[in-house]
């Protein structure tokens, strides 16, 4: 399993496999203690009872069935039956769930990565994909950021999922060959227009640390920002490896995101 935890740099909870970790997580002040899940994995009964243990996991995020290539797999033919089962997991444990992801450079169909498209053709495409997924999930779906300047938890969505190479300059993925960085706001104002309450994330990993990625993600932030497109927070994926990450370094480049207003959340968390 992946974790998920709502945390700071002041304290930690230690916690063995026989410790109840979500309460442990929230006996020492924090939100959650939450895990990512893929549908195949529910049919083993062990791993449901784990997953569906309120003490063990507050919080879960679908690792796969809500991406473009499980929910629309053919232009225009939509599919939510996966996620679906996971809400329907999270709703009947009392557990919040965050959506991811709506646009990915990985895990698309073949319509979308091998398409000859034009600025013209593919907007469109990433605003009904984005707009038909958050629709259908508008209000069934909350999490809570660890850092944050809005308290009330609501709908959250990772819309954007790592559009930033490590150096700092933008993934060349299709929908950026194909319209820049407009694709980001395109994508972001779509989602606003489904879920107008939902806080809205762009998610990316190696943001601990400080350097040109974490400038380029300020930087990113600030034109949206400037544009009056609609963006509440920024994940940052704890692909940590113990020993490696500086908790002032990591808690700096929260703070220099909330200092533009906008929330933090960890998401997907790996020791």
């Amino acid at each position: 399993m992946q974790a998920s935890v709502a945390w700071d740099t002041s304290t930690s909870a230690k916690a063995t496999s026989t410790v109840a970790l979500d309460t442990v997580a929230k006996a020492a002040g924090k939100l959650y203690f939450g895990t990512a899940t893929d549908n195949p994995e529910l049919t083993d009964k062990a791993y449901a009872t784990l997953l569906n243990n309120t003490m063990m996991f507050g919080q879960l995020t679908p690792l796969n069935t809500m991406k473009w290539y499980a929910t629309e797999p053919e232009k225009n033919v939509f599919n939510f039956t996966g996620g679906d089962q996971i809400v329907a997991i999270v709703k009947a444990t009392g557990k919040i769930i965050r959506g991811h992801n709506l646009i990915w450079h990985d895990q698309l169909p073949d319509w979308v990565t091998n398409g000859s498209w034009t600025p013209e053709t593919l907007a469109p495409v990433i605003e009904t994909h984005v707009r038909t997924e958050a629709s259908h999930y508008a209000g069934r779906i909350e999490s809570h950021s660890f850092v944050t300047t809005v308290p009330p938890p609501g709908d959250s969505w990772d819309v954007i999922n790592e559009p930033l190479y490590d150096n700092g300059t933008m993934r060349a993925n299709v929908f950026y060959k194909t319209l820049d960085t407009s694709y980001i706001s395109i994508a972001l104002r779509a989602a606003h227009a489904a879920d107008p309450k939902a806080k809205l994330y762009i998610n990316d990993y190696n943001l601990e640390s400080t350097g040109p990625k974490i400038d380029a993600m300020v930087h990113l932030v600030k034109n949206l920002l400037a544009a009056g497109v609609p963006i509440h927070g920024i994940g940052f994926q704890g692909h940590f490896i113990l020993g490696e990450v500086s908790p002032s370094q990591l808690q700096t480049n929260m703070e220099r995101i909330t200092a533009l207003g906008l929330e933090v959340a960890s998401d997907g968390t790996r020791y």
